[in-house]
This record gives C-alpha cells, structure tokens and sequence, in this order.
C-alpha cells in the first residue's frame, strides 16, 4: 500500500466515513480488506502495552499485527524476514500513544517469494 493510498485510509477511519473498528454495526456489514508485503519484526513493547507486540513495515510505514496464537508462532519464525500478510485493517485510538493506531487482523502470513 503507498503512502498516499494509507493516508486516504486513515483519514476516511478518522473522519468516520468508513466506521470505527470499534463499531460493532460497522465490523459486521463493512471491512478493508488489506494485502501487505514487508518486514516484520516481533517482541515490540510500548507504554501502557499499547501494542500487539508485532508490527511489519514497508517503505510507506509500519501496521500493527493482530494475530492468532498459531499465526504467532509463525510470526516469531519470520522475525526480521519479508513476509505477506493478508487481512482486515482497522483502527484503534490510542491512549497513552496520540492519535489511531492501524492494526491488522491477520488472516494469513507466510514468507515472501524470494526475487
């Protein structure tokens, strides 16, 4: 995703156009569904725990990873490593961290094909 196409994102999420993540009503009849190649990198911490702990990054920003315990595992074995993910973007307003934090439910994550 470029730069100019996550800042239309973010700013649709923040305006509400397209609903909170928090927004039970809108989770279920609309989502953004997002495909992302980058690095990731596992074990982050930040205050409060304000994090998921997993994040992967391209040379547009990084996004937090939401992920389930067996994707977890597979998370730790690609720390440092391209990978692909594919899942829902949402967002969450941060607390001690200013503004939303994008957040990927991860549906899939595997090791990104060698060039």
């Amino acid at each position: 995703m470029c730069t100019k196409t996550l800042g239309v994102v973010v700013l649709l999420l923040a305006t509400g156009l397209l609903g909170s993540a928090d927004d039970k009503e809108n989770r279920e009849d609309s989502y953004i569904k997002v495909e992302v190649l980058g690095k990731v990198t596992t074990g982050l911490v930040a205050i409060g725990s304000e994090t998921t702990g997993v994040t992967i990054t391209t040379k547009d920003g990084s996004l937090e990873l939401q992920l389930k315990s067996d994707l977890a595992k597979e998370a730790e074995k690609l720390n440092g490593k391209r990978a692909l993910v594919k899942g829902v973007l949402t967002m969450k307003q941060g607390v001690e961290i200013r503004g939303m934090r994008l957040i990927v439910k991860v549906e899939s994550l595997k090791p990104a094909e060698e060039k």
